[in-house]
């Protein structure tokens, strides 16, 4: 009946993690500070990139004064700002963000003299529901948007030619065995003797 109806059924324990991490987003100081301001939650956007042949959509999670954006992110992992940092890089969070700030530019372009604040609401789905909010630095901003531009010039020219990389290389390859499989001598034990003949 929930499948017709069009929802999903989740267990009781799962509504109740939702609702415990939720509160510890909204207890942190720095979080209940943004959310004082005026602000946009949720809000999709999309426009046609000319110049790439590209519809570029995004939905930001809160756009704070017009100004700062923040992703809301649960992990597992230790909220140590060494970590996250990888994090953010590794799942490209920073790229996904540099999109999100490109595309609210050219749909509201009066926000193209701000500068670009990437943050991050991190809250754990275990123990304690830790949270920690984190701004990006100039140095991840600019990789961001570095990185944005190779990859939508990359994707441009495949959706132009109908020619998809993939992530491995096309044509034919040369298996090795693998170190780990390479057949050594057997030790034998000292205390073994030869078996009679």
């Amino acid at each position: 009946q929930a499948d017709e109806a069009g929802k999903t059924l989740i267990p009781a324990s799962v509504k109740e993690q939702a609702a415990a991490m939720s509160q510890a987003v909204f207890a942190n100081p720095f979080f209940k500070a943004l959310m004082q301001g005026d602000h946009e939650a949720e809000v999709g956007m999309a426009y046609d990139d000319v110049a790439l042949g590209l519809r570029l959509k995004g939905k930001y999670d809160l756009l704070v004064n017009d100004s700062a954006m923040v992703d809301l992110k649960t992990t597992s992992e230790r909220l140590d700002v060494d970590h996250l940092s990888k994090v953010i890089v590794s799942r490209h969070y920073h790229v996904q963000q540099a999109l999100y700030w490109r595309i609210l530019r050219h749909v509201r372009p009066e926000l193209c003299e701000h500068p670009t604040h990437m943050g991050w609401m991190f809250v754990r789905s275990v123990g304690a529901h830790d949270t920690v909010l984190v701004w990006a630095d100039e140095e991840i901003v600019a990789h961001a948007e570095a990185e944005l531009d190779h990859l939508l010039s990359r994707l441009s020219r495949a959706h132009t030619s109908g020619d998809w990389p993939g992530q491995y290389p096309k044509g034919v390859v040369t298996a090795s065995l693998p170190r780990w499989a390479k057949i050594r001598e057997p030790a034998v034990p000292s205390n073994l003797t030869a078996l009679p003949s």
